[in-house]
């Protein structure tokens, strides 16, 4: 009698086992989808931001990240499950921002899922391009001031797009770029952070923030980071390398409110696999308790 109630709890138990193991499995790779060396950037670009940059292109090509590129007339028709990051380069023509305009869903969607858009909002450019209405996600309020600004203040040294694997960067750095920021964001999402702004009043005229939205982040700026690159300013150069491999590498995986990007990603192992371990050890426990009470008895 015994033998068989030991069998058929072994059994029992290791269907527990199995289905822990699956559980824990399934929900990391859910919040932290997939492998981001499978997955690609996208880059929608309709024109060359100021008439000659391909900053992003060679930044992603230094960085080891694969990318493709569509204009904004066929973003429709791209199947946005293979990219990990939407990038929005600066400068782009008035017809381009009216066009993303018909994408909020997709774009919404794409990010609600835990993935990232880099949005170069930086307009009136030699392209000439402007756009009036917002098309990023959890910020269609979002509205911006063209000015000619020179004179940047960091608000957040500690941001990964400041302090980053590619260099730190300073306040000098980022100023007299002519211009280093088109303008300032108005109307900002609510739970926005600001990691620079114009000197005068970084807090109410931000040039470079980001948000959450859903499992997913968007990264907006008014600062030419194409043309910083192309005129080899350190502090743009250094920020376009950070900034690409921090949105990269972002993972909405949650843990305490806070964001795990790749610097904690042994660290979000790990947890997985002591969690495990624990909830395993417990069940052994418990059955073996279980089978010593009933043969005392």
């Amino acid at each position: 009698m015994y033998i068989k109630r030991a069998i058929s709890g072994i059994i029992l138990l290791s269907l527990v086992i199995l289905i822990t193991l699956y559980t824990v499995k399934t929900l990391s790779f859910n919040l932290q989808g997939s492998s981001s060396g499978s997955l690609k950037a996208l880059i929608v670009e309709d024109a060359l931001p100021f008439g000659m940059s391909r900053a992003i292109e060679e930044a992603l090509e230094e960085l080891g990240i694969s990318y493709e590129i569509v204009s904004s007339s066929d973003f429709a028709s791209v199947d946005l499950s293979k990219y990990k990051m939407i990038i929005i380069p600066s400068d782009q023509p008035t017809s381009y921002y009216n066009n993303m305009l018909n994408y909020i869903d997709e774009l919404r969607d794409f990010v609600l899922g835990g993935k990232v858009i880099v949005a170069h909002m930086t307009d009136m450019g030699l392209n000439g391009g402007t756009w009036t209405q917002s098309f990023l996600p959890c910020a269609l309020d979002l509205r911006h001031v063209n000015l000619q600004i020179n004179d940047l203040t960091i608000i957040n040294y500690q941001h990964p797009v400041i302090n980053g694997p590619y260099g730190t960067v300073t306040d000098e750095s980022i100023d007299n770029w002519y211009f280093s920021a088109h303008g300032y964001f108005t109307n900002i999402p609510r739970e926005t952070n600001i990691v620079i702004g114009c000197a005068d009043d970084p807090i109410t005229m931000p040039v470079y923030i980001e948000w959450r939205c859903g499992h997913g982040l968007i990264l907006a700026t008014m600062m030419p980071l194409e043309w910083a690159w192309e005129w080899g300013y350190t502090g743009g150069v250094i920020m376009l390398k950070n900034e690409l491999i921090y949105a990269y590498d972002y993972n909405p995986l949650l843990i305490g409110g806070d964001i795990i990007t790749s610097s904690k990603r042994n660290m979000v192992k790990n947890y997985d696999y002591v969690t495990t371990s624990i909830v395993i050890t417990t069940l052994m426990i418990l059955y073996i308790s279980t089978i010593w009470r009933q043969k005392r008895n």
